[in-house]
């Protein structure tokens, strides 16, 4: 059971006839969703809009949701996504894919393979300028294969791609398959071989050969990925079996003069491949003795170095010495600056008392201040109270200075009466010794009686 969605842009309400030609990317996966995630991205950063995403799940878990998500944040992005409850088989997955794929051109690019971002945009351009509109054709260009061991680290392995004959082709595949952007037309003269389930697509482009030509375009804008995960003696037999697959289906159809050229290219490209590992090995011999020339300058560098950096070791402990010494007299120097720190904080210690009791005793003066103050208002009324009533008493004593003086003057008077009366007093008695006033003075008190 199997079913088809259309997901960020249903194509068929869409009308891309104003529009560049649209090209499908046919991308099969099973259960990679950390390789694909990676692999559609490199789709989104792609130049050239617009884009067909058909994804064919062959038996694997859902990722679906996964690729829209990916594929809603750009425009002119279409997800065509195709699942399979069970695998039918890397052949049959890419027949589907490619028999459900809507873009005038279309490119296979597997779940751990990479783009670059001008990729598609470099392979169109290459297929308008080299074929008239309607053509069949194919532009294939380099790939950049890369190791992915078990750890995940990558190493560099060659560089794949080149222009190539039909006979060079039967001898053996030389197309990686992201390498190629072919008419979507092609698919009623080709179809991936269901019996294949290893150099399906090798098959596949042997197909194509019979019905158009294939143009190279010597730029490498993708990146094939190899993963050593695997038995390498299973590999071998497997791709043993495959090879014997490919040959036995397509020698039969081969007459002796395409035979003789596929030998001759076969060994054409045995010696090309002597003459090039011949060179590699003499670049790399050339290398190595430049190697070991600069080894030997080094070394010998090396060791006027080892002898400086023996007398710098020497130097440095004598200097570690001394530092040592240096840092025993600042450690004593520290443990007596932390004693007269210590002392200090006694000090300070002792000063925040006094400090303490002075504001106790300023606070107090303060108070006592307060109360001199009441004291010496109090004092000031007092004071001119005194003085007015001083005032009074002047006044008071200045009367009685008046009057004292008029009873002085009144005692002058008395005293003169009184001298007076006591010089009339002596002169009646002198006169009463006289026997005539003393009858005299008889007689008038006898009168008054």
């Amino acid at each position: 059971m199997s079913h088809t969605s259309l997901s960020t842009t249903d194509l068929s309400s869409t009308d891309l006839s104003h529009t560049k030609c649209l090209v499908s990317v046919i991308v099969r996966t099973k259960d990679r969703p950390d390789l694909l995630k990676e692999t559609i991205l490199s789709i989104v950063e792609q130049t050239y809009r617009p884009l067909e995403v058909v994804l064919v799940n062959d038996g694997g878990g859902d990722v679906e949701t996964l690729a829209a998500d990916l594929l809603k944040v750009e425009d002119e992005l279409y997800l065509q996504y195709l699942a399979s409850d069970t695998a039918t088989g890397r052949s049959a997955a890419a027949n589907r894919g490619l028999n459900a794929a809507k873009g005038t051109f279309s490119l296979f690019l597997d779940d751990d393979d990479l783009l670059d971002p001008a990729h598609i945009s470099s392979l169109v351009i290459a297929h308008e300028n080299t074929y008239s509109s309607g053509q069949l054709g194919a532009v294939h260009c380099v790939a950049k294969a890369m190791l992915i061991d078990e750890q995940g680290s990558r190493k560099l392995l060659s560089y794949q791609g080149e222009a190539f004959t039909k006979e060079r082709l039967l001898y053996q595949n030389c197309l990686p398959i992201m390498t190629v952007l072919f008419n979507t037309q092609i698919r009623e003269f080709a179809q991936f071989d269901e019996q294949f389930d290893l150099f399906e697509d090798w098959d596949f482009w042997l197909q194509v050969n019979q019905h158009c030509e294939f143009q190279f375009l010597d730029e490498q804008s993708c990146i094939y990925r190899m993963h050593n995960n695997a038995s390498n003696v299973r590999a071998e037999q497997n791709a043993s079996i495959a090879y014997q697959q490919v040959y036995q289906k397509w020698l039969p159809h081969c007459d002796t003069e395409t035979l003789s050229l596929m030998l001759s290219a076969s060994h054409s490209l045995h010696e090309t491949n002597v003459a090039a590992l011949q060179t590699l090995n003499q670049n790399e011999l050339s290398r190595i003795g430049s190697l070991h020339e600069h080894a030997l300058s080094t070394i010998q560098q090396k060791d006027q170095n080892i002898e400086q950096l023996e007398r710098d070791y020497q130097h440095a402990i004598s200097t570690i010495a001394e530092k040592d010494a240096s840092i025993e007299k600042l450690s004593s120097l520290h443990q007596q600056a932390l004693d007269v720190i210590a002392k200090k904080d006694e000090d300070v210690a002792h000063l925040s008392t006094l400090h303490s009791n002075a504001l106790n005793v300023i606070a107090e003066k303060d108070h006592n201040a307060e109360q001199l103050a009441s004291l010496y208002n109090e004092a000031v009324e007092y004071i001119a109270k005194l003085e007015q009533t001083l005032t009074d008493e002047r006044s008071v004593l200045k009367q009685v200075h008046s009057e004292l003086s008029s009873l002085q003057e009144r005692t002058q008077a008395l005293e003169q009466s009184k001298q007076q009366l006591e010089i009339e007093n002596q002169h009646q008695q002198e006169l009463l010794l006289k026997p005539w006033y003393w009858h005299f003075y008889q007689g008038m008190k006898r009168k008054k009686h």
